[in-house]
This record gives C-alpha cells, structure tokens and sequence, in this order.
C-alpha cells in the first residue's frame, strides 16, 4: 500500500485549536501528514500568494477560520479567491458560530467545500480526513 503524505494547513489564532486539531489529525490519519500553520489570514494569504505564483505544491486542505485579529477567515476567502490558481485550494471553514448566515456565506465560495463548527472531536476529523480519500 502506498504510503501518501497529506499537505494540511491549519489558519486559526488559537494556539489551543491549532495543537489539538494537529494532534487529533495525526491520530485519525493513516498516512503521514506535514502541517503549515498560521496565525491570521495575513501570514497565511502572503504564503499563498507566493506558493500559487511559483506553482508550489499546494496543501490537499487548508481548516481555516473566521475570527481571526489581523486579517479574519472572510478577508482571506475574498483576497485568495482573486488569485489566479487559486480554485485548486481546498477550504474547510472552522467556526465557533453555527449560524445559517456564516454557513450561507461560506458555502457562496467555490473553493470552500465544508463548514465545520468548533469544538473538533474525532468525528469532525474524520469527516475531514475521509474527503481528503475522495
């Protein structure tokens, strides 16, 4: 069996969701799996920039949430969504709010393909992992 290694890039401001959504994503998964991880929108989209400029290889998911201080999920989603490449990004907003407008809005972007509210437990990671399979 071949032995594939999962690019994931976590954008979230909280340290504790950042080292417990790696831990439990490493548990869950079967495969090796290298991490990028940035604490705003900001460091993350001037990461992306240059990654789809220079056609580095991409991460298979990014988890990426709203708020964020600095540049939040729905600034980064409008400035990544005007760069050329950018629909191969594959996009799981992460949030603590449930609200159907969040979840509309995210859903009006072609590159975010999920919405998962917080906390993460094992079932919401496997629910990620199992898209990344497919």
């Amino acid at each position: 069996m071949e032995n594939k290694t999962n690019h994931i890039c976590i954008i979230d401001d909280d340290p504790l969701f950042r080292f417990s959504s790696k831990k439990m994503i490493e548990i869950g998964s079967c495969s090796n799996t290298c991490f990028l991880i940035f604490e705003n929108g900001l460091e993350a989209y001037s990461y992306f920039v240059e990654a789809l400029k220079t056609n580095s290889k991409l991460p298979n998911l990014i988890l990426l949430d709203i708020n964020m201080p600095v540049m939040d999920g729905w600034e980064f989603l409008e400035k990544i969504t005007l760069l050329e490449n950018s629909k191969n990004l594959k996009i799981t907003v992460v949030s603590s709010s449930s609200g159907s407008d969040d979840i509309l809005k995210a859903k009006n972007y072609a590159i975010v393909n999920d919405y998962i509210t917080k906390p993460f437990n094992m079932a919401k990671i496997k629910r990620i992992l199992s898209k990344l399979k497919n």
